[in-house]
């Protein structure tokens, strides 16, 4: 794990990086992170909020999940 600053770190495992955060903001459309278990996800979190940047995450997916997804310029 490299910290860039006391603020923010990185991760190897998409796993690490989420477990226990309030929001996950998405802003990629790498197919390794796009194709992630919403399920997953929701479980690994504490908050529900997920913010898809790229429009890339299948809304219909996270919101299944009970995630509260937000995409930019989404209608």
């Amino acid at each position: 794990k490299e910290t860039l600053s006391p603020e923010v770190t990185t991760h190897e495992m998409v796993i690490d990086a989420i477990t226990g955060v309030d929001a996950v903001c998405l802003a990629t459309d790498w197919p390794e992170i796009v194709s992630y278990d919403a399920a997953e996800l929701a479980r690994a979190m504490k908050g529900n909020l997920f913010v898809d940047a790229m429009n890339a995450y299948d809304a219909e997916r996270a919101k299944a999940a009970k995630l509260n997804c937000i995409g930019i310029g989404r209608s």
